[in-house]
């Protein structure tokens, strides 16, 4: 399990005071033939999970990668299809933001590396109004959205533009006015 902090609540088991626990390779695990859960979470709450037999995974050492390239989270476990979604509004940039494992008490891990991506000099009105519907400023964010929508040319810009704008309009209670955004999407999108 793929956690984004350090409150999930398998986490949070981990920190009670524990009995030694007997070591044990992740090969012994792979015998019993159960069941492991990958899952990616955003505010403690799974947003993407999948169960997986270990008698799927290969021999040898296990390796699993999370990564985000722009707004899609992707966490792979060996050779087994990648789980993904797509974060229209990621969390803001945090230097105190954390990621984590889940992991059996007992079975060792070899090596854990993290990196991270800078984020670009001047935001584009998309990551503008992002920072703006994540601090729940729906109407300004709205602007942006417009603005974003009007000003590109590029037309997956263009739609998601729209449909964050319809998103804003639901936060501010307009459902009628978002129910129109999101049927012109429809169409658009056909």
């Amino acid at each position: 399990m793929v956690s984004c902090c350090d409150c999930c609540p398998n986490q949070r088991r981990t920190r009670r005071k524990l009995r030694p626990a007997r070591r044990t390779r992740f090969a012994g695990l792979r015998k019993t033939g159960g069941l492991i859960n990958l899952a990616i979470l955003r505010n403690r709450v799974p947003i993407q999970q999948q169960n997986v037999r270990i008698s799927q995974l290969a021999t040898g050492p296990l390796r699993i990668s999370a990564s985000r390239e722009g707004q899609r989270l992707r966490l792979q476990v060996g050779d087994l299809p990648p789980l993904s979604f797509e974060d229209l509004f990621p969390l803001k940039d945090d230097p105190s933001a954390l990621f984590g494992i889940s992991w059996p008490l007992g079975v060792g891990v070899k090596q854990v590396r993290g990196s991270s991506q800078g984020l670009p000099a001047l935001p584009s009105p998309l990551e503008q109004g992002d920072e703006l519907y994540a601090d729940q400023e729906f109407a300004d964010a709205l602007a942006f959205y417009r603005a974003q929508g009007l000003a590109s040319k590029d037309r997956e810009a263009v739609l998601t533009a729209r449909y964050k704008e319809g998103l804003c309009l639901i936060a501010l209670q307009r459902g009628a006015d978002a129910g129109t955004v999101f049927e012109e999407l429809a169409r658009a999108v056909r």
